[in-house]
């Protein structure tokens, strides 16, 4: 893995760790892929989810129900 790869996850784990342990009531969300609408991005992701790219730990989701699925969560638990 390249070296500022490797800096980007170290400090997204780090990020994490930091309020995950500041005991406020999080939700932390980890999309593997997103994409948008492109032209062309749509029917590439179909293609590679059809060839067997993606499996359960990487599975793309587009920018449009990323951010519909956060603000669900959010509303959500606001009661």
């Amino acid at each position: 893995m390249p070296g500022s790869m490797r800096k980007f996850i170290s400090s997204k784990k780090k990020g994490e760790e930091a309020v995950s342990g500041s005991g406020l009531d999080i939700d932390i969300v980890r999309p593997s892929l997103v994409y948008g609408d492109r032209k062309g991005v749509g029917a590439m992701v179909a293609m590679m989810k059809f060839s067997g790219v993606f499996c359960r730990k990487m599975k793309p989701v587009t920018v449009a129900d990323l951010s519909h699925n956060i603000i669900g969560l959010a509303k959500s638990r606001r009661g």
